[in-house]
């Protein structure tokens, strides 16, 4: 387990220091940047849309963390992902 949580540690350092380095540069380049011009969050179906699928995401991954291990919640999470 620790040698697991060792590997996402550095592989989020490692995107972070990269996205550091890609803001330095000023070219739009960094996620942030580039996740607007994909999404095109300057218009108003683009903030919906980007909005839809972090919301998406953001209720998988409770419930993938919270259901992991729990009895209670594993026939919410069998629906669901199953």
């Amino acid at each position: 387990m620790i040698e697991r949580a060792g590997l996402w540690a550095t592989f989020l350092t490692a995107s972070a220091v990269a996205d550091w380095f890609l803001d330095q540069r000023n070219d739009g380049s960094t996620l942030s940047e580039v996740t607007r011009w994909t999404f095109r969050t300057h218009t108003r179906p683009g903030r919906y849309a980007f909005l839809a699928v972090w919301g998406g995401f953001a209720a998988w991954f409770a419930l993938h963390i919270v259901a992991r291990h729990s009895r209670r919640l594993s026939p919410i999470r069998s629906r669901i992902f199953d």
